[in-house]
């Protein structure tokens, strides 16, 4: 196909982008160059605010929406924006031509002996604004040709979110800004600006093991929950003027955060403590951010016509909602706590992972924090966690009900979602499946997740997919036999999955097995030397489910073996890393970091400590 056939409304960075992705895999699969016509064949790409369609404009309820319509050969793509026009193009890609996007190094073009041509369709999309987080879609402070590769990834995976700033020709900036993105409180009323006339405004607390300063969210807060307007200086007064610069230095931001610390600590002082008792941490965090979205919104329309929301999280300390029990309903502690139309409130909290978000299955706590959260505000966004941030390589079986997250979601109309995986590493074969489910399932929920995966799997490990799906399938019949028992089994963080009673060992050493029997297919596939050598690479990654658990329940799984033979397994474990090519064992920690951990003393009493928690919380909660 040549350039020549494909028509611009303008030509900016984006709509080029768009047109440079349909000429490099269109002629791909025809097996052309750019030189080559497809004779009668016309492509439009058109901005809405280049040539307005009422028609189209009218089915439009969401801002990347996008039209196709097809009259002959001559094909027109139409949207609002750039970012739809350059969704359009990918759909047209996945649905029409079948190529595959599962990495930002991995993707599959079939071969066509003639074009494909898509059909009359308007797609609004599921969620505004999603994202599976993993290194391919994570771009926080890289340099510039990273940032472009990830950009350029992100949007052949539909993945459109705040961990990764868009340039102009990736669509544009997305409509998300706030200093340090989440959990900044601090951002916003700095203590080195602030602190030496106000330190009563400033509380030191420590974050993963840093120490730091937060703010006194109730400083300005009237009792009735609005703006304190005695002329004095406040932690709500700046906030909102700090917020203001930020806004007006940001044409593109509608959305803004204003979200507590990491971790369980917080301001607190006796006044916070009386105004805890009677709106719970949740409530004064909801009386505060309604306090500065109702002098920033009606500000921001008057002097720049725009119009702003706030999020804010419900998360750790804030997760119980700031409600109480009347008969069957949750209501509100008080009308102060009800969230302005304006603040957006982010769901944030984690989960037994072998269960689905909405399964009946699923731990009480997730349930009820649902429950609790409904009806208080009137927009919502999501943040999953899907990877065991202690160990990576721990075999996480959340794959079955991915399909059904996303349409709970759905159903519950999530605006953004997102679903946090081990965003600093590139080469998790677990997460790099899941993501790529999760992508092709938030911008399309009806697709078969079965499918995908079988699909995925095949290009991935080519001659060894079989092993690889045979692995999975017996780490899930355990598991499944494990919850059948009623065995204390909780997928998560530091969770019991790898406990030697709930991951025996003759289902590790047959996960070994059935890998080292994929590698036996890949040698004796007709591949050339480069081929094996991939599949044998990624094959490696996938390795490491099952000796990294070998490693760590060595003496649990082999009683009667010693100190030389532990050692042996920690090596291979630490060897087949290297050949996969993978980075990270933990969050923040390298495999030889993670490797040191497991041999340190506190290791040995951790888990430990972690189990007795969990089996006192779900004791608490059947009780």
């Amino acid at each position: 196909m040549t350039p020549e056939q494909i028509e611009l409304s303008r030509n900016d960075a984006s709509l080029t982008l768009a047109k440079q992705l349909l000429l490099t895999y269109v002629n791909r699969a025809l097996g052309q160059s750019e030189k080559d016509e497809i004779p009668g064949v016309h492509f439009s790409l058109v901005l809405a605010k280049d040539h307005p369609n009422p028609a189209f404009d009218a089915k439009f309820e969401k801002e990347n929406a996008y039209a196709v319509s097809v009259q002959g050969k001559s094909i027109l793509f139409y949207a609002k924006t750039e970012r739809g026009l350059l969704d359009a193009m990918v759909s047209y890609l996945e649905k029409d031509l079948h190529i595959r996007f599962y990495t930002s190094e991995i993707e599959y073009v079939p071969s066509f002996s003639s074009l494909p041509l898509p059909k009359n369709e308007i797609m609004n999309p599921v969620f505004s604004m999603r994202n599976y987080l993993t290194a391919d879609t994570y771009s926080m402070n890289e340099d510039e040709v990273t940032r472009i590769s990830k950009e350029t990834f992100m949007i052949k995976a539909h993945a459109l979110g705040a961990f990764t700033p868009y340039d102009e020709e990736h669509g544009g900036l997305i409509p998300f800004y706030a200093r340090g993105l989440f959990h900044n409180f601090h951002c916003y009323c700095p203590y080195e600006v602030y602190g030496k006339d106000h330190p009563e405004f400033f509380q030191p607390i420590e974050v993963n093991g840093h120490k730091m300063m937060t703010i006194d969210i109730t400083n300005g807060i009237a009792e009735n929950g609005s703006l304190l307007r005695d002329g004095k200086v406040s932690v709500a007064n700046i906030v909102i003027e700090e917020m203001k610069k930020d806004i007006r230095s940001h044409p593109s931001l509608r959305y803004i955060s204003l979200t507590q610390e990491d971790g369980e600590r917080y301001f607190d002082d006796e006044h916070n403590r009386a105004e805890e008792k009677k709106y719970r941490r949740s409530g004064m965090l909801i009386r505060f951010c309604n306090a500065i979205i109702r002098e920033i919104h009606p500000w921001a329309l008057k002097e720049l016509g725009r119009d702003i929301k706030l999020v804010t999280f419900a998360y750790s300390y804030t997760a119980h909602a700031p409600v109480k029990k009347e008969g069957d309903h949750y209501v509100p502690l008080d009308p102060t706590v009800v969230c302005d139309p304006n603040l957006y409130v982010m769901l944030a909290f984690p989960c037994n992972g072998f269960y689905s978000y909405f399964s009946s299955k699923q731990c009480d706590q997730v349930k009820q924090t649902f429950a609790e959260w409904k009806g208080l505000a009137s927009h919502y966004w999501f943040w999953g966690y899907d990877i065991d941030f202690a160990n990576y390589s721990a075999y996480f079986d959340s794959f079955e009900h991915i399909v059904e997250n996303v349409r709970g979601f759905q159903k519950n109309h999530i605006d953004y979602l997102l679903i946090n995986g081990p965003y600093d590493t590139k080469y998790n074969w677990q997460c790099n499946l899941r993501a790529y489910l999760y992508r092709r399932l938030m911008w399309d929920p009806s697709l078969d997740q079965n499918a995908l995966t079988k699909d995925y799997l095949e290009h991935v490990y080519g001659p060894a997919a079989k092993f690889v799906e045979a692995m999975m399938t017996l780490y899930h019949q355990n598991y499944e036999s494990v919850a059948r028992r009623g065995h204390d089994l909780y997928l998560d963080t530091w969770g019991t999955h790898v406990y030697p009673e709930n991951l025996p060992v003759s289902v590790v050493e047959e996960a070994l097995r059935l890998l080292e029997e994929g590698d036996k297919a890949i040698d004796e596939a007709p591949l050339s030397l480069h081929e094996k050598e991939t599949y044998h690479r990624r094959l490696s990654a996938v390795k490491l489910s099952p000796l990294n658990v070998r490693y760590i329940n060595f003496h649990a799984y082999y009683p009667t073996k010693g100190e030389a033979e532990r050692q042996a397994a920690k090596e291979a474990y630490l060897q087949e890393a290297k050949k996969s090519g993978d980075t990270n064992a933990r969050e923040y920690f390298s495999y030889a970091k993670y490797v040191d951990y497991v041999e340190s003393e506190d290791y040995k009493i951790h888990p430990i400590r972690v189990r007795e928690h969990l089996l006192t919380k779900h004791a608490e909660e059947k009780r």
